[in-house]
């Protein structure tokens, strides 16, 4: 008799909320919801934090990421400022071989990087989706500024999933959740009472925890300089995606997705298939010497890997481009061949990406991964002349 109502007693605990019995901190890395069993609707509180962070004309808060996909929890500390409209820098202070690290997006919408650790004080100009810029829990740095992600929120909120709020009491903060069709908690986020803004960011994936965002010192700010935002291209190489018409061709095609294929946007994948050859022929040949690499290898090979990265995100939209023009059924086909080999191509330079961070990398990795990427970049050719027959 004593079991069965300790078993029920243990069944009703289950639905209430996480607060009961255990710390603050506990709670909101648990991935039952704090919210279900008496939240109201979190849209309003959701959209309260946007505005507020809308009107701010510019802020910095200290970034301390934990991501716990791989084994041991993985700790990444940095700090970001933001200046309206859109400039951001973040400063990597810790995060293993990117320690020291700096990147900025610029009033010209560029992305800059100033690397750190071994590779410190080299400078590049990197593609919104690099790999480099990518934390440990898969999202870029630079969409981390708060407008990035309550605005990232809010779209998951008019979707399909549920947005649930209560309010703060007893020493705890107010929280927002996002919870799919299945009642797992998807985003939790906690909300700071003086600032009425995000001051913990965690994210679950299948009930289970998967990075935990720390958002510390949250602080409006209005005397952050536009040099802070930039990043001198001293010594930089000429980029040809820089030089892209952003009225015609792939650069007006980055601007308005869903346009068809035609005789500018052939002339400009043309262009920028040749800059592709031309990085595969910078990729080294050998990376490995005694217990390191090849003196200037490693450099080589970031070079190549992040050229190849701006270039194949100039590139992005011709997929859905190729399915919209010309024939239906031949477009297709070419789509097909066309987005296998592209993704096919990422895969394989973030693949060589990895090895950087290593101080020995693993010579038959990178010289299989060479070899797939240059046979992929030439598929990736081989689709592109089809496309001139659909026009």
């Amino acid at each position: 008799m004593h079991k069965q109502f300790a078993l029920a007693l243990g069944l009703m605990l289950v639905g209430l909320p996480c607060w009961a019995g255990i710390s603050v901190d506990e709670a909101l890395l648990s991935p039952q919801s704090l919210t279900v069993s008496a939240g109201k609707d979190g849209k309003t509180e959701l959209q309260s934090m946007l505005d507020r962070v809308r009107h701010l004309k510019g802020y910095c808060y200290d970034s301390v990421l934990t991501t716990y996909t791989s084994g041991k929890p993985v700790v990444e500390i940095g700090k970001l400022y933001y200046k309206s409209p859109n400039l951001v820098r973040f400063e990597v202070i810790k995060s293993g071989s990117r320690s020291g690290a700096v990147v900025v997006r610029q009033a010209d919408g560029k992305i800059r990087g100033q690397m750190g650790g071994l590779f410190r004080g080299i400078k590049l100009t990197l593609a919104p989706d690099s790999k480099i810029l990518k934390s440990a829990n898969g999202f870029s740095i630079m969409q981390s500024d708060l407008e990035s992600l309550l605005s990232g929120a809010e779209k998951k909120a008019k979707s399909d999933f549920k947005c649930l709020a209560v309010a703060a009491g007893s020493g705890r903060p107010a929280v927002v959740e996002l919870i799919e069709s299945d009642g797992d908690v998807k985003d939790r986020i906690a909300v700071d009472g003086r600032g009425k803004l995000p001051s913990e960011w965690n994210i679950f994936n299948s009930n289970k925890l998967v990075s935990a965002l720390q958002l510390n010192n949250v602080e409006p700010r209005t005397d952050l300089s536009d040099d802070l935002f930039t990043l001198n291209s001293d010594g930089d190489s000429k980029s040809l995606v820089s030089e892209l018409s952003t009225t015609l061709g792939l650069g007006a095609l980055q601007l308005s997705p869903g346009k068809p294929i035609d005789v500018a946007t052939c002339k400009d994948i043309n262009r920028v298939m040749k800059e592709i050859d031309v990085v595969m022929q910078r990729l080294p040949e050998a990376v490995v010497e005694g217990d390191g690499w090849v003196s200037g290898s490693r450099e080589a090979l970031l070079s190549a890997c992040t050229d190849f990265e701006s270039l194949h995100y100039a590139l992005a939209p011709v997929g859905g481009a190729i399915g919209i023009t010309g024939n239906a059924n031949t477009a297709a086909s070419i789509a097909s061949q066309w987005n296998s080999s592209a993704a096919a191509c990422r895969a394989s330079v973030d693949e060589l990406i990895d090895q950087l961070s290593l101080d020995k990398p693993d010579d038959a990795v990178v010289k299989r991964a060479c070899s797939e990427l240059k046979a992929h970049a030439k598929a990736l050719r081989a689709a592109s002349e089809r496309i001139e027959n659909l026009l």
